[in-house]
């Protein structure tokens, strides 16, 4: 799957979320989650939105990190730091070397 081609319908069946029974605030609460994994991936690889569609890999880190987001809605951190897995695929194809 692209990462351009997840919608919010794929979001919820990675969380084990019944889509059908959302209300309108849940599917948006899902929107902006997955706004904000995508510019997460996009931010950390410096790539732009068809490159990551060349990057099949992606889009189970922008998954991942949509999971990561709903399940840790609240505002205490624990770990600051990047799953590893997710930082080894994010730096397969990061261009942004500072």
């Amino acid at each position: 799957m692209k990462v351009s081609e997840i919608t919010e319908q794929n979001v919820a069946l990675y969380l084990r979320l019944d889509y059908s029974t959302m209300i309108s605030a849940e599917i948006a609460e899902l929107s902006a989650i997955l706004a904000s994994a995508k510019a997460f991936v996009k931010g950390h690889t410096g790539l732009t939105d068809i490159e990551l569609d060349d990057h099949a890999d992606l889009s189970m880190v922008v998954m991942g990190k949509c999971q990561m987001q709903y399940d840790n809605r609240g505002d205490l951190v624990d770990n600051d730091k990047i799953n590893p897995f997710f930082r080894s695929v994010l730096d397969l194809y990061s261009t942004n070397f500072l």
